[in-house]
């Protein structure tokens, strides 16, 4: 019976070979790093995912963003602007305040 015996030595793999090296793009992104790659702070990605706009990913009690998800919303951001732009701006919804009054965001009209 043959019995194999680890490399001891230098034909041993140091610890960098073995240890895997963390991926320059990670899949999933925390409200800090979608923020950092989105050029916004934190705060304004977790509101972005708390609207709706990025998707929430879960993995037990924390939240992150996909990387995929985060580009598709980059690359809505054009179509978005292009559709606003060509709305109606008195259609436009209106706005309520913290206290639910109505605020009229960019209309004229008194109505």
């Amino acid at each position: 019976m043959h019995v194999s015996v680890a490399p001891s030595g230098p034909e041993r793999p140091s610890v960098a070979d073995v240890r895997p090296t963390p991926d320059p793009q990670p899949l999933l992104l925390t409200y800090a790093e979608a923020g950092t790659r989105l050029g916004v702070s934190p705060r304004t990605a977790r509101r972005l995912a708390a609207s709706g706009d990025l998707r929430v990913r879960r993995i037990g009690r924390r939240r992150f963003i996909a990387a995929d998800d985060l580009a598709e919303y980059v690359a809505s951001l054009s179509t978005r602007k292009d559709a606003d732009a060509s709305e109606d701006p008195a259609a436009r919804p209106r706005h309520r305040d913290r206290a639910g009054h109505r605020r009229d965001r960019g209309r004229t009209d008194a109505a």
